[in-house]
């Protein structure tokens, strides 16, 4: 026998029905025509097998299952509207959407990516936040960014409540100056480094370490003669012709590429940026057409690799 749904819709009518005490008072109330009303109650009662309202002269008296049923639809009522005040307060989810970033992928990468979302979108209210790492994930903690954008997962990655959706992976480049001797090759192995001076990121940083493993390896002298947190300060540092540097080519390499040569750096480093979100309440419509979004973007101007099977990816570090 095929089981009938439950219509939340009747209910709502039986709720005003009940409270108002007839079919004209319920319609003009829920601003719907007194057949609709009826039918919606008649529908009801055929489903339930039982009779609502007694009909009296212009009056409908709830009989006892009515009111047995009115009871019972408090606790659905209820619900219906919590739900309705924590999407209502969840950032103002229907016309803001609130994004956090590292100040490389902020001042580099998204700022066009949310130009066009938000031609597409005139009345979302957009705002962006550049910051670090770690006090960028603590608004998504907070409620106070819906969505964070960068590298790594961080140290929080298994803390309740918090999700990641794999955006982009990036391979490892060396910068360069234009007329630098290594300019013209294809790739830049750690042999062609040895003992030349380089600006690399802190050794809190996976990436740093890899590149020291590699290095090692490869039997060749890692020499570090400055360091900087964020790929796109280290570019900056080589277009002054001060030294060379090994960095993760997502974003830097499309924000320098006017004024340094990106070579691929090989054995490459694989590093893959995520958006991070919280995943105890429902992600918003805008937030989840903004990643679509941001993964157009990504396709139709570069030839960076998207991410969306490479959850194996997760870094111990940040890095920016």
């Amino acid at each position: 026998m095929k089981q009938e749904l439950h219509n939340i819709r009747e209910y709502q009518i039986f709720r005003r029905i009940f409270d108002c005490g007839s079919l004209t008072g319920a319609a003009k109330k829920l601003q719907i025509s007194q057949p609709a009303a009826s039918q919606a109650l008649s529908n009801l009662e055929s489903r339930l097998g039982c009779l609502l309202f007694e009909r009296a002269t212009r009056q409908l008296i709830p009989t006892s299952q009515a009111r047995v049923l009115n009871y019972k639809l408090d606790k659905l009522f209820e619900v219906l509207s919590e739900i309705s005040k924590k999407n209502s307060t969840n950032g103002n989810v229907r016309n803001s959407l609130n994004i956090a970033a590292s100040i490389t992928f902020a001042n580099h990468f998204l700022l066009p990516v949310i130009d066009s979302f938000q031609s597409l979108n005139p009345n979302l209210k957009i705002s962006l936040e550049a910051l670090n790492p770690a006090t960028a994930l603590t608004l998504v903690l907070q409620q106070k960014a819906q969505l964070v954008l960068m590298h790594g997962h961080a140290f929080i990655s298994k803390s309740a409540n918090v999700g990641f959706e794999p955006f982009v992976v990036s391979e490892s480049c060396c910068f360069v100056p234009r007329g630098h001797a290594l300019q013209n090759r294809d790739n830049i192995t750690p042999s062609d480094l040895s003992g030349i001076p380089l600006v690399a990121v802190p050794r809190r940083h996976s990436f740093r370490i890899e590149l020291e493993r590699i290095f090692e390896q490869a039997g060749a002298e890692l020499k570090v003669i400055a360091e900087c947190g964020a790929d796109y300060n280290i570019a900056e540092f080589i277009s002054e012709g001060v030294a060379i540097g090994v960095v993760n080519s997502f974003p830097a390499k499309q924000a320098m590429e006017d004024r340094l040569i990106a070579i691929p750096f090989e054995p490459s480093i694989r590093r893959v940026s995520y958006f991070t979100f919280r995943t105890d309440q429902p992600l918003s419509l805008f937030a989840r057409k903004f990643i679509d979004h941001a993964k157009t973007h990504v396709v139709e101007t570069s030839h960076i690799k998207l991410a969306q099977d490479e959850c194996d990816f997760f870094e111990d570090h940040f890095l920016l």
